[in-house]
């Protein structure tokens, strides 16, 4: 449930979008203090009345779940890893996933990273939220045992890639270091490492 006391708006002035221009609401965004809710259904009626704008009515159903408990299909994606960085320390050459359309408290996770050691013969699997885009993002970075922070950090950069798919349906691809999958790859993506 959602009591009244969880909610407030935030006014979007003009003169916030544009300066020099009128000091009237153009728009705004409802804010939900989460610490308020409990789990459960609520229509949420709200009236905006701004003396120097129109007047405005929202009326909205919404549901609120426990933490974790959106359903997200996932597929199990493997993934190949060609190191063309000349870094062979593969402990301190990083991968990581990161998705784009991120559902907070869905059941798929929003980051995944893997070191390069970790990996048998340079594949791994991760989970892919069907229907998502992902960063995927690499560095080569050395820990610091005694200051335990990371030092002589080096992003990489990731090659395109295009697998399977039609100009009618999408392609399987990573472009600009963004991952799309339009079906479940029957081979790993091909993830290319190198320096710039």
């Amino acid at each position: 449930m959602i009591p009244d006391e969880a909610l407030s708006f935030d006014p979007l002035l003009a003169s916030e979008i544009s300066s020099g221009a009128a000091n009237v609401v153009r728009g705004g965004s409802l804010v939900v203090d989460l610490k308020q809710i409990n789990p459960g259904t609520a229509t949420i009626y709200l009236y905006l009345d701004y003396n120097n704008s129109s007047s405005a009515t929202l009326m909205r159903t919404f549901t609120v779940t426990e933490y974790g408990s959106i359903k997200v299909d996932t597929w199990d994606v493997s993934f190949a890893v060609d190191n063309r960085t000349g870094f062979d320390d593969l402990a301190n050459v990083q991968i990581s996933f990161t998705d784009s359309n991120y559902i907070y408290g869905g059941t798929a996770p929003q980051y995944q990273s893997f070191t390069l050691n970790e990996l048998v013969n340079g594949e791994g699997t991760f989970k892919y939220a069907v229907g998502h885009s992902y960063e995927v993002s690499a560095s080569h970075a050395i820990w610091n045992e005694t200051e335990e922070k990371y030092e002589n950090f080096t992003a990489l950069d990731i090659y395109d890639w295009t697998g399977s798919g039609s100009s009618s349906t999408g392609f399987n691809q990573i472009s600009d270091g963004e991952l799309t999958l339009v079906s479940l790859p029957t081979k790993p993506v091909e993830i290319g490492l190198y320096v710039d």
